[in-house]
């Protein structure tokens, strides 16, 4: 499932509520996380060959690190909005009118 689709399925469970600016900075951009996450692999396993061993090792930690960052980050921004939604369940004078179905 896409990031887009998560968004929109969150846009429209909490029925016109702002999603948090971490979601929305997810959202916009999207198509990074997903650049980045073709490139690690590949510049991991170009490392590989490279002449200098410790410098690969290095290179290939850095990148495991920055791939652990990204990984809970979008978690995070994903999570934040199912935790809206389930608080608004679990008060339901506090939750907004759901739109019409489509």
């Amino acid at each position: 499932m896409s990031i887009r689709r998560f968004i929109g399925l969150f846009e429209d469970m909490l029925g016109g509520q702002q999603l948090p600016a971490l979601t929305q900075l997810v959202s916009g951009a999207q198509d990074i996380f997903v650049l980045i996450s073709v490139l690690v692999p590949v510049v991991a396993v170009w490392m590989l060959f490279h002449r200098s061993i410790v410098r690969s090792f290095y290179i290939i930690g850095a990148l495991s690190l920055f791939s652990i960052a990204q990984l809970i980050l979008l978690n995070y921004a994903l999570a934040v909005p199912l935790v809206q939604i389930l608080n608004a369940l679990s008060n339901p004078a506090d939750m907004p009118a759901l739109p019409p179905p489509r």
